[in-house]
């Protein structure tokens, strides 16, 4: 993920938990308090991936933003896949959000176990 979608994750909910967490970033000399790697770029990301360790440990990466890291990883050779979620409803909020696709898809709507806010998108 890029640096600003890091930064946008609130603390407490870094570094995501079950992953590798690596932060591409062209001004960062290390890694931000949580991150488990910096990259300078998409492809240092990749070559950092490909490392015998890394392999072990990874058999997905997840590009998560920012917008440019996005176009980046589109022009890549290595792109095999993509999941795009597209939301055709406008909500009101977050918790909206969440409650009517909980629904549709047969989970609880109890509003206690929905944590995030807004400002947490």
């Amino acid at each position: 993920m890029g640096r600003k979608t890091w930064f946008s994750i609130p603390e407490r909910n870094r570094p995501l938990k079950n992953r590798i967490n690596i932060v591409l970033s062209r001004e960062l000399k290390e890694p931000p308090a949580g991150a488990h790697h910096l990259a300078s770029d998409f492809s240092s990301a990749l070559r950092l991936l490909d490392t015998a360790e890394m392999a072990e440990r990874a058999d997905q990466v997840w590009v998560i933003g920012g917008s440019s890291l996005y176009k980046e990883m589109m022009e890549s050779q290595g792109t095999r896949r993509l999941f795009v979620t597209q939301i055709l409803q406008q909500f009101k909020s977050f918790q909206e959000c969440h409650k009517t696709y909980r629904r549709r898809l047969g989970y609880s709507t109890d509003l206690k176990s929905m944590k995030a806010s807004t400002n947490e998108l």
